[in-house]
């Protein structure tokens, strides 16, 4: 099995599974495919004397075909696929308006256990695609009916490389409903889904559709950035030139991206003026990082870094009437840039946006919630270097409008 699958979500789901690390399962009389996980995909019929025991053939046939119903309505399963970039299932999972995660499965495996349910799998299997007419016979053939109800799917679904783990009789308190049906009053059980709790290391990819909407781009963005800052992010785009998707990596940027980046810092004017808070800021974490008092890409709110502004605002804004030397102030709003991320204790992303409606500038509040903040691995990378540290406080330094 490839140690990267795909699960392609719409946003409801993505949200569940990106703000609380988790994997999801759907119960699989949910699927679209009616025939999926069907007794009917058995042949429960043929009823031989010697199985009727004083019992008429019609009564075992039902018997042994309810099991078969049974096991289907009990039984959730996490639908994973080989590939990310399917124009169909984009399409109907979607509609090209949510995402798809690439998950490693070397590390989710080690998360996923027994106490899940009653019957739990940690190692994906491949789905066997087939034309419905070859039915095993449920009292001849040597075959085991379980899972090849599980795993069994008419050939039309090929095109999915579809790879599944499952849990048979989940355990309740792994259950939870996704956000929309939370308003619901009645629903059926089977519409609750499985949640599994992985771990931020299982998330490598995620791929963001080629309609996603702006808004819903930025709060999965963050979502993901805040649970995994190493994960590689993709929009997807129509290729020009043939029936395909492009997965374009977001973010991929060199020493001169950088420059431009600082030169161009998302900023507040007072006054006709750009405020510089937030140059300051990242000349101050230049400075740490070329002392060696930051040694990571993790930048924690230090009183060292809040003097370091300080004393960087005294040296290139001084004395002004109409700005304020609060470090607080561009730690936070520098989040609202691509190569930095706050990541706070608890909550994730919804702990950042119900923050934000407050007042969460202030050093203690920073300090109480926000356990760091990360930039990009590249930029501190190249921050190592002498040369480029000087090229990007100088583009930092001419970008301040004094």
């Amino acid at each position: 099995m490839s140690k990267l699958l795909y699960k392609y979500l719409d946003i409801n789901g993505a949200i569940m599974m990106l703000h609380y690390s988790d994997l999801m399962y759907a119960n699989a009389t949910t699927f679209n495919d009616p025939f999926d996980c069907h007794p009917s995909l058995i042949d429960c019929s043929n009823v031989p004397e010697e199985k009727r025991t004083g019992w008429p053939a019609n009564v075992i046939e039902e018997l042994n075909s309810n099991r078969l119903t049974n096991n289907r309505e009990d039984l959730w399963i996490c639908c994973l696929s080989k590939l990310y970039n399917s124009i169909l299932m984009w399409s109907y999972y979607n509609k090209h308006e949510g995402i798809c995660l690439g998950l490693n499965m070397d590390h989710v495996a080690k998360y996923i256990n027994a106490n899940y349910g009653m019957m739990v799998t940690t190692q994906g299997r491949d789905v066997q695609y087939r034309d419905i007419v070859n039915k095993p016979d449920y009292y001849r053939d040597q075959e085991d009916f379980f899972s090849y109800q599980v795993y069994t799917k008419a050939k039309a679904w090929e095109h999915e490389q579809e790879v599944r783990l499952f849990i048979f009789k989940p355990t309740p308190w792994f259950m939870k409903r996704l956000p929309f049906q939370h308003d619901k009053t009645e629903f059926n059980h089977k519409e609750i889904r499985t949640f599994v709790t992985i771990g931020a290391e299982c998330f490598e990819s995620l791929y963001l559709g080629v309609r996603i909407d702006p808004t819903n781009k930025e709060k999965i963005t963050q979502l993901a950035r805040t649970l995994n800052p190493n994960i590689k992010i993709y929009q997807m785009k129509a290729d020009p030139n043939a029936f395909s998707l492009i997965a374009k990596q977001e973010m991929n940027y060199n020493l001169n991206d950088y420059i431009d980046l600082f030169s161009n810092l998302h900023t507040n004017k007072q006054q006709g003026k750009n405020t510089p808070h937030k140059a300051i800021l990242l000349i101050s974490i230049i400075d740490l990082i070329a002392s060696h008092r930051i040694q990571t890409n993790k930048i924690v709110f230090t009183e060292e870094l809040e003097n370091c502004f300080h004393q960087n605002w005294e040296r290139y804004v001084g004395k002004s009437i109409i700005f304020k030397p609060k470090a607080g102030t561009p730690y936070w709003h520098l989040n609202s840039e691509p190569f930095w991320q706050l990541i706070p204790y608890e909550g994730g992303y919804e702990k950042i946006v119900k923050l934000q409606k407050g007042n969460p500038y202030s050093s203690k509040t920073i300090r109480e919630h926000i356990k760091f903040a990360v930039i990009d691995q590249v930029l501190f990378q190249l921050l190592q270097d002498n040369a480029n540290r000087t090229k990007l406080r100088e583009a930092l330094i001419n970008s301040l409008d004094i």
